[in-house]
């Protein structure tokens, strides 16, 4: 018997799935119409010669909070969304 809520939850794009696409939609979409030398990997290596740390850790921060390697109470990108989104509770907004 075909289960059909399985096969639906397949087909149907999730809010963050559509996010995710149109990310990585506008990211090529820049990449192919972008100016000589501007393409965001080199904008990455003009931020490493001049904050190197800041780039790194950033770049790190992402990618870890991204794969979820860090504890929810310890990922700095986590917590700050916590607390946006329990500021917007706390509002009404």
């Amino acid at each position: 018997m075909l289960n059909t809520a399985r096969l639906k939850s397949h087909t149907s794009l999730r809010p963050s799935d559509r996010a995710w696409l149109a990310l990585a939609a506008g990211v090529v979409g820049y990449e192919l119409a972008a100016p000589r030398n501007e393409l965001l990997s080199e904008a990455v290596d003009r931020y490493l010669e001049a904050h190197p740390w800041i780039t790194r850790v950033t770049v790190t921060a992402v990618a870890l909070h991204l794969l979820n390697v860090i504890p929810g109470q310890l990922d700095p990108i986590h917590q700050i969304f916590n607390l946006a989104r329990w500021t917007r509770t706390r509002l009404g907004v």
